[in-house]
């Protein structure tokens, strides 16, 4: 009999250990599950959290003012990239250039993101703001990068006037190199450069700055064509335009870079142009894209045709750079498992207005 007992007093502890070990594991699933969902919540809807940047780089100083002097503007702006993610992507990579102080050309006076960035960090010409991501689900997230800016366009006049340089450039010859788009060491682009002369610096840039209006005829292109090939075509918009001046200028020596950022003005304004090097002046605008603008033709209150014209004003406009030489003025990149369980698009606006006095 008392084996008897003994052997249901065993069978029972087994059964309370069972049972114990029951609530045991099903506690630390609950407890995965609840970690595993949280942290899915914290990817899927990125923080809105605005954030202030100082972008005060290089040191910036007082403005030249003073006769003769193309005086300063100021201007809202608001660029917005909207992602349309429709099933789950992940390892999201997003960076954006973000417009920067540059003495005597453009002062942000304030500037913010809609969402904290990974983060920030300036490469000695640019500074890019970087969005990090482990995982996004099926949402329409927009990223918003607001701020005020002063600018001028610093050209050679301006420069001039100014006549100085604070800021040499440390690395120049980076700006001498050959690189995707900008074919310096090509056959072509060679041959073209050793037909323009000029018997000073000043005089080269000018003839190579006459010659790229005069070869290209500026069509909208798919993509981005690069010197060589817009040589050889002779069509292009002004990633076109830019790259065959600065091919050009590193080809005769010259330091060069195409930039990138917005016309002042509120439609139509994303743009490249092309910064080129004095040692004296350091770096200087010219923009040798022939652009046309579209006029609207209305009679009677209606449409009746659309005339394109030369934008004749494009020459003596104020520029809110973000970049410099760089063709994509974003990038953005994920990851997922097919386009069927995964897949996003992005779209960009640029919103500017001028302050008014």
């Amino acid at each position: 009999m008392k084996k008897k007992k003994k052997k249901q007093e065993r069978d029972f502890s087994a059964l309370g250990y069972i049972f114990l070990f029951a609530i045991m594991a099903g506690f630390m699933v609950f407890l995965m599950y609840f970690s595993t969902n949280q942290r899915s919540k914290d990817v899927t809807v990125p923080q809105k959290q605005e954030a202030k940047i100082n972008l005060q780089k290089p040191a910036t100083e007082k403005p030249t003012l003073g006769n003769n002097l193309q005086n300063f503007e100021t201007y809202n702006y608001r660029i917005a990239y909207t992602f349309d993610i429709q099933g789950t992507i992940n390892d999201v990579f997003f960076r954006i250039p973000i417009p920067t102080t540059e003495n005597e050309k453009q002062y942000i006076l304030n500037s913010n993101t809609s969402i904290k960035p990974t983060k920030i960090y300036y490469d000695g010409a640019t500074t890019f703001a970087e969005f990090n991501f482990p995982e996004l689900k099926t949402q329409k997230l927009t990223i918003e990068h607001n701020g005020t800016a002063q600018v001028r366009t610093y050209d050679l006049k301006t420069a001039k006037l100014i006549n100085k340089n604070k800021n040499p450039e440390k690395d120049i010859n980076r700006y001498l190199k050959d690189e995707q788009y900008i074919e310096v060491n090509d056959a072509l682009v060679k041959s073209y450069a050793a037909k323009i002369k000029g018997d000073t610096k000043e005089e080269i840039i000018k003839n190579i700055y006459e010659f790229t209006q005069n070869h290209l005829t500026y069509k909208h292109l798919k993509g981005v064509s690069g010197a060589k090939k817009a040589l050889k075509d002779r069509v292009g918009e002004c990633s076109e335009y830019s790259a065959i001046m600065v091919a050009l200028c590193r080809a005769k020596g010259i330091p060069a870079r195409i930039v990138i950022g917005n016309i002042a003005r509120e439609e139509n304004s994303k743009h490249n142009w092309v910064e080129v090097y004095f040692d004296e002046y350091g770096w200087v605008t010219f923009d040798p894209t022939n652009m046309p603008i579209v006029v609207n033709i209305y009679k009677n209150g209606k449409l009746v045709k659309q005339e394109k014209k030369l934008d004749s004003n494009k020459s003596i406009s104020r520029y809110i750079v973000s970049g410099k030489n760089l063709f994509s003025p974003y990038i953005f990149r994920y990851k997922s498992d097919s386009p069927n369980t995964g897949r996003a698009g992005i779209k960009e606006t640029v919103e500017i207005k001028k302050v008014k006095k």
